[in-house]
């Protein structure tokens, strides 16, 4: 897990479930700077044993391909606890957006980012979402 920072931001709390490290250091280190606190996981069993104690994040930021549990299939499990019903989840995958929104929608996300070069934008499009949400 990592730590978080404060930069006089809204107080939003993220977790980034991904088992690449790169992705997970490289997106906590962007949403720290947002003024996030974020928690990060690297399977999805991790994330959804961290999801039995309070705090609820205000979003959750899930790859989808992962071993042994896919985003799609955490994203459903936490949709089924009723804390976690308005939580913001978003999809951040090498998998083609236009073949797998339908998923992420249907397995309860709520936004599907497709993992590219550009992943600081990419991310502040989900800061402006989570933002105004909260």
């Amino acid at each position: 897990m990592s730590g978080a920072g404060d930069k006089g931001e809204k107080n939003i709390l993220v977790w980034i479930v991904d088992d690449e490290p790169d992705m997970r250091n490289l997106a906590s280190m962007i949403l720290i700077g947002f003024g996030w606190k974020v928690e990060t996981f690297e399977s999805g069993a991790a994330c959804l044993e961290r999801a039995e104690r309070l705090p609820v994040p205000n979003a959750l930021i899930l790859d989808v391909m992962m071993p042994r549990m896919s985003g799609f299939e955490v994203s459903r499990a936490l949709r089924s606890k009723a804390e976690f019903r308005n939580t913001f989840i978003a999809f951040l995958s090498v998998l083609s957006a236009e073949k797998n929104e339908e998923k992420a929608l249907q397995s309860g996300g709520d936004q599907f980012l497709e993992k590219c070069f550009e992943i600081e934008k990419t991310l502040r499009e989900l800061r402006n979402t989570v933002e105004m949400r909260s």
